[in-house]
């Protein structure tokens, strides 16, 4: 092992050491609700005491590729249609945005539309830690039994040394230490920016500044196949937050849809699914109709093009209003 070799080695084991003890640091709280980082945002909550929309969106940047809200209330002459959404919002937000939003207005609305993709509701915690800690702070109360709860139940190593590793002001001395081993590693292994953490951090905030969502998008995969390898749905989704929005909106009669966005179809206009989506997709489909509530999926209408999308799952935009004029179509029996 050459002198380069053995100094990046000592280094990344150093950096590890590091990690180690900010985590053992951090065993004495974990259990405990995170200490929020911004206060609630109101602003959300006084638009829609004020306006009682007749129509509200929950989604993500998915969301606002596909609707164009001006279009949409043309379309529906005096009705009025609110989109709460933000790029990345996953189900944890879609959650606290109906329980701390919607229900606490109350509003009520003639149907809420839930905009999801493939397996998003069995993936609880995604979009919810680093450097989206201030959003979930932004839109949380000062106790949220039921996001600390599921928290818990899917902590897993890597989220514990995200929380210390997080993004944001006001570290711990024990997120101080994870901050700059990370950073240690990041360069010894991977080659960070030469600026130190002041550049990193600006680094990752422009990665998942709303402007690159969609070119971000073409280098995931949305999908991960073995979280379809459950032998029973009703398993896979107890501690996530799908049961607990069922119960928020069948507790305060909350009108949800739940429409599962599409992936882009291929050139010659076929969409593409494989089984354990497809048989995910009818458990998600089953639940949520016997709870009482609507589920719609317009994958496979004729009149959604590849040329339409930015990405496998963004919309251009000069494409939204085209698109929004296929939902209102497909969904014209809910929009009455």
């Amino acid at each position: 092992m050459n002198a380069l070799r053995r100094h990046g080695f000592f280094l990344a084991v150093i950096s590890l050491l590091g990690l180690v003890a900010a985590f053992a640091l951090s065993q004495g709280t974990a259990s405990q609700q995170l200490e929020k980082t911004a206060p609630f945002d109101n602003a959300p909550l006084r638009v829609l005491q004020r306006y009682n929309p007749d129509f509200i969106f929950l989604g993500n940047s998915m969301l606002e590729s596909r609707i164009d809200q001006a279009h949409m209330e043309r379309l529906l002459p005096g009705r009025s249609v609110f989109l709460l959404t933000g790029s990345g919002d996953s189900s944890a937000a879609w959650f606290l945005e109906l329980k701390n939003y919607v229900a606490a207005s109350g509003a009520q609305p003639g149907r809420i539309f839930i905009f999801f993709h493939d397996d998003d509701f069995l993936r609880p915690m995604k979009n919810t830690t680093g450097i989206y800690r201030l959003k979930m702070d932004m839109i949380s109360r000062e106790h949220e039994p039921v996001l600390e709860a599921v928290r818990e139940l899917n902590r897993t190593p890597e989220m514990m040394i995200d929380d210390l590793v997080a993004v944001r002001r006001g570290y711990s001395a024990a997120n101080r230490l994870a901050d700059r081993a990370a950073y240690a590693a990041a360069h010894t292994l991977a080659g960070a920016p030469p600026g130190g953490l002041p550049e990193l951090r600006k680094s990752m905030n422009r990665m998942f500044d709303l402007d690159n969502a969609r070119t971000r998008a073409a280098q995931f995969n949305y999908r991960d196949d073995s979280l379809f390898s459950y032998e029973y749905f009703e398993d896979a989704i107890s501690n996530t937050f799908l049961p607990e929005i069922v119960k928020l909106a069948k507790t305060r009669n909350l009108p949800l849809v739940f429409y599962c966005v599409e992936t882009a179809p291929d050139a010659s206009g076929r969409a593409h699914r494989g089984a354990a989506l497809r048989e995910h997709l009818a458990d998600i489909r089953e639940y949520v109709e016997s709870n009482g509530f609507e589920y719609m999926d317009i994958t496979g209408d004729p009149a959604l093009s590849a040329h339409m999308y930015s990405d496998d799952v963004h919309v251009s935009p000069a494409y939204r209003k085209a698109y929004t004029d296929i939902f209102a179509r497909r969904a014209e029996v809910l929009l009455q």
